[in-house]
């Protein structure tokens, strides 16, 4: 049945992921909410050729980040850390559904130019900059900081209520309600959050064995990818769960078959 199953997937791309595959253009125009000169925790979780979080910060290729949405700022297209994005799109979903609206943001990963960008305007007083980040210091230059929109950036609204009490359980702690100023809209991933839903098949990615041709792939809703060596294999199998690849296993898997390919 799963061998019929993955003949019956169009042998396209897998799209569904919001894998980016190129950077997109940095846009240092607009000022970005202000970010306060925290000190970075522990080193973010992911995976791919090179991890995400072993690169300096700010110099993440967008190849290892997963696009997350558009930026109610201006910026264009959002990016995070693999695991990051995960919770995200599971926290994304609960919003939509309590408050019968989308989650937006601002802005999540932000470069290092960019932050030097928003740092200098800080240093020399331009009007319109606010408080940001030493350049390398930054938790956005690691890619699990979002600064968040649509309420959530004003005290006493609905959204905001709603995301202090619910975000941190899944992983997303609004640190910036400690920061000097006040910071409503900035929280922070700290990897705690792991997919437990029981989501349905369709939602599901496998590997699957043709075992008329004994190719493997990846496969999902959104298409099939070709496993072609023994160690690629390997490492999904390790990473699935019973017969199954849950979401963040997805995210991380496809990072890694993009980068190698």
């Amino acid at each position: 049945m799963l061998v019929f199953a993955a003949a019956a997937v169009g042998a396209t791309t897998l799209i569904g992921t919001g894998r980016a595959t190129a950077a997109s253009a940095t846009d240092l125009a607009h000022p970005s909410y202000p970010e306060s000169s925290s000190v970075p925790g522990p080193s973010a979780r992911a995976f791919s050729v090179q991890s995400a979080s072993a690169y300096p910060n700010g110099q993440i290729p967008v190849s290892e980040l997963a696009y997350v949405g558009e930026s109610t700022n201006s910026l264009g297209a959002q990016y995070l850390i693999a695991d990051a994005a995960a919770s995200y799109r599971a926290l994304a979903s609960a919003y939509q559904k309590a408050l019968g609206k989308p989650l937006t943001l601002a802005e999540g990963y932000r470069n290092l130019a960019r932050q030097q960008y928003l740092w200098d305007g800080w240093n020399e007083r331009r009007p319109g900059f606010k408080l940001a980040a030493k350049p390398g210091t930054s938790i956005h230059g690691l890619g699990r900081a979002v600064d968040f929109s649509g309420g959530i950036d004003s005290y006493g609204t609905t959204a905001k209520n709603w995301m202090n009490k619910n975000g941190p359980t899944y992983g997303w702690i609004p640190k910036g309600d400690g920061f000097s100023p006040l910071e409503p809209w900035h929280f922070e991933y700290d990897g705690s959050w792991t997919d437990t839903t029981n989501a349905g098949e369709d939602d599901l990615y496998k590997i699957i064995k043709a075992a008329e041709t004994d190719n493997v792939f990846i496969v999902g809703p959104a298409g099939r990818a070709t496993i072609s060596t023994p160690s690629h294999v390997s490492l999904l199998q390790r990473m699935q769960k019973g017969d199954t690849l849950l979401t963040v296993e997805v995210d991380i898997c496809i990072s890694y078959i993009r980068k190698v390919y």
